[in-house]
This record gives structure tokens, C-alpha cells and sequence, in this order.
């Protein structure tokens, strides 16, 4: 599923999906960057990513990217 709201403070994307899910806190193992990629960018950007995981019960991406002319207010 994906969702995407924005609003005069900046928008946020969220994908989600019922798949094997994993363990936020183990990481993603060796030769896996995809997130961790991702998360960097949207941060350089200035917004925030948050990734929602449990082993068997799917996982969910949000990004959150914060408005230019909230920035500026």
C-alpha cells in the first residue's frame, strides 16, 4: 500500500507492505544499503525516514520531507 499526504508543513510518503518483515535492530546485514542509502538522502534533504519492521508482519517506509515555505516561515 502507499500513501501520500502533504499539507502547508511538507509532505510524507509512506509504503507498506505484509511481506516477511525483518528486525530493525539487527540491521540489514552485509552488502544491504538500499536503506541506509535512503535514509541518508532524505535526511541530506531535511526531512526524517522511519522504518516500521517485525519479522513475520511486513514492513512500513514513511518519509516525511519537511515544506520549503514552512522552512522559511
Amino acid at each position: 500500500m502507499v500513501s501520500l499526504r502533504t499539507d502547508q508543513r511538507g509532505s510524507e510518503i509512506s509504503i507498506s507492505d505484509n511481506g516477511k518483515g525483518f528486525d530493525t535492530a539487527r540491521g540489514a546485514g552485509d552488502g544491504h544499503l538500499g536503506l541506509r542509502i535512503l535514509k541518508d538522502t532524505i535526511r541530506e534533504a531535511g526531512g526524517d525516514l522511519a522504518i516500521l519492521s517485525l519479522p513475520g508482519a511486513g514492513t512500513t517506509v514513511t518519509a516525511r520531507l519537511q515544506s520549503r515555505l514552512a522552512a522559511t516561515h
